[in-house]
């Protein structure tokens, strides 16, 4: 009996260093990240958790070479956090906004002086396959291009799934990954999102 829980608890630490270590990478894709010299004509910035890591990887990228002509964040109106700079509570979409100019202030720079044009857009904020099948893509000239999306570094692979399915011809579409964190390779993390993708992938081919 003993032997037996040896093996149960070597294969449930099998599971969790797999979840951990190639799963999350595979999530990741790595391969279709902004290199730091790419010239990005159309980056949407994805609704979530962590809007601070998202707009840190989007100035770590430009700080480094990259550069960026239009960034696109999802209009939403759900109060968040209390502003002291403002004096009351700003919308995320606000706090968004105020983060870019935060971050780019702190590098030493501005939106403005880097040539970005930060635009609000409307979307349908329950779920991703939802919000990227609304956004209006075409309301942007020239996107055809080069096209990126910023999200957490775990949901990256999902997010171009989506965006493959709504946006063509594309020339290219890259990722812009969020600062790290810990939830990127936490196993939990990892499950759900691998299960979400397979949902998506089976209601696609369902659909065709």
């Amino acid at each position: 009996m003993r032997r037996s829980w040896h093996f149960v608890v070597l294969a449930l630490l099998l599971v969790v260093l797999v979840l951990a270590g190639p799963a999350a990478t595979w999530l990741q894709a790595r391969q279709s990240w902004c290199d730091k010299g790419d010239a990005v004509d159309v980056l949407y910035v994805m609704d979530g958790a962590d809007i601070a890591l998202r707009v840190g990887g989007i100035v770590s990228w430009i700080m480094a070479g990259g550069s960026v002509r239009v960034i696109l964040i999802p209009r939403s109106d759900m109060q968040g956090a209390w502003s002291l700079d403002d004096g009351r509570r700003l919308t995320v979409t606000e706090w968004t906004k105020k983060m870019l100019r935060d971050q780019f202030r702190a590098a030493g720079t501005s939106s403005e002086d880097e040539g970005v044009d930060v635009r609000v857009v409307s979307v349908r904020l329950d779920g991703t396959r939802a919000e990227l099948a609304s956004l209006d893509w075409g309301s942007v000239k020239d996107v055809g291009s080069i096209v990126a999306v910023a999200t957490a570094r775990h949901h990256i692979r999902r997010a171009l799934y989506h965006t493959r399915h709504r946006l063509s011809p594309v020339r290219r579409l890259v990722a812009i990954p969020a600062s790290p964190s810990w939830k990127d390779r936490a196993p939990w993390v990892v499950t759900v999102e691998l299960l979400k993708l397979a949902r998506d992938t089976i209601a696609f081919r369902a659909a065709e």
